[in-house]
C-alpha cells in the first residue's frame, strides 16, 4: 500500500539517564530496543487482527509481525499482510495480485464502471460503477492502540535498562557492537 503509519521514538529523560544510555555500546542499545519494539508491535498486531473482516480467516492468518531490514543506523518492526499466505482464487496467479485483496478492503474500490484516462494529465477516472467504501482494519487498529503500544515499549525499555543497571555484565561489550 502507498501509505504507511509509523511511530517515532525519541529518548528523553534525565541528563544522567540519557548519558548512561548513550554510553552503552550499540549492541547493548539494540539489545534493549529490539525486544521493546517487538512488545509494542505485538499490541498493534493484536488490534489489527481483531479488526480484520471475518470471512475464511485467511486474511487474519496472513497478518504478521517481523523485524525490519537490518541496518546499522536503525532498528524496527513491521506489521504487514503477507500476500503469499492468502489463497489464490481460481485461475489467479500470485504476481498479478500483490496486495490486491487487503488493499481493496483497507482503501475501498469501485466495482464495475468504465475506466478512462485523460490524455493531458494521464490521470484515471471511473465513470459509473458502485463505490465500495473502505473497511480499514490496519489504520484503525494502529490508531486505536498506538498509545498502548508506546506504553508497552516504554515499560520494556525501562525493565531492560533496570536489568542492565543491576547487572552490567548483561550488556553487550563494545567489541560485540562492532561485529
Amino acid at each position: 500500500m502507498g501509505t504507511s503509519r509509523s511511530m517515532v521514538l525519541r529518548f528523553d529523560g534525565d541528563k544522567e539517564l540519557e548519558a548512561a544510555f548513550n554510553a552503552l555500546a550499540l549492541g547493548a542499545q539494540k539489545k534493549i530496543f529490539r525486544p521493546a519494539l517487538r512488545a509494542g508491535g505485538k499490541v498493534i498486531l493484536a488490534a489489527v487482527k481483531a479488526r480484520v473482516p471475518k470471512g475464511t480467516g485467511a486474511l487474519g492468518r496472513s497478518i504478521k509481525l517481523r523485524a525490519s531490514r537490518r541496518s546499522r543506523q536503525r532498528i524496527g518492526v513491521a506489521v504487514f499482510v503477507d500476500n503469499k499466505l492468502i489463497p489464490l482464487g481460481k485461475g489467479e496467479q500470485q504476481h498479478n495480485r500483490e496486495g490486491f485483496y487487503p488493499a481493496h478492503l483497507e482503501l475501498g474500490y469501485v466495482r464495475g464502471g468504465i475506466r478512462l484516462r485523460t490524455r493531458a494529465t494521464g490521470s484515471k477516472t471511473v465513470v459509473g460503477g458502485t463505490v465500495i467504501p473502505p473497511r480499514s482494519f490496519i489504520r484503525a487498529g494502529f490508531d486505536a492502540v498506538k498509545e498502548q503500544a508506546m506504553a508497552a515499549i516504554e515499560a520494556e525499555v525501562a525493565r531492560r535498562m533496570e536489568a542492565i543497571w543491576q547487572r552490567p555484565s548483561t550488556a553487550a561489550s563494545p567489541d560485540e557492537a562492532e561485529g
